[in-house]
């Protein structure tokens, strides 16, 4: 599936499990956007309410940290970016390139 960044317009390609695609046939196609707000029906979600929605389920179900203040810090799609990178760097991922045998990198 082809999603579009907010930020830069870009579309980028997201593949999908074969249990999502599946699961994704029997929905309804009537609307233009797969996600839609259960405020405004046939509308997609604003860019903000779904990380609000996620921050509200995280508390509510007794999820959240705290910043370098102590001060509550909650869960979101954001934040989750980060720690997708970082769970991938302790597994051994990396962000590089893979290098020709002969290439030096610099």
């Amino acid at each position: 599936m082809f999603v579009s960044q907010i930020k830069t317009g870009n579309r980028i390609w997201v593949p999908l499990s074969d249990r999502l695609i599946e699961e994704m046939a029997t929905w309804k196609r009537n609307r233009k956007f797969v996600v839609m707000s259960p405020k405004k029906r046939g509308e997609p979600w604003a860019r903000t309410s779904i990380t609000n929605e996620m921050i509200a389920t995280t508390r509510g179900l007794g999820f959240q940290t705290t910043d370098s203040k102590g001060k509550p810090r909650f869960y979101s799609p954001h934040g989750l970016r980060h720690l997708c990178g970082i769970e991938l760097a302790h597994a051994g991922a990396s962000d590089r390139r893979s290098l020709p045998c002969s290439a030096t990198p610099r």
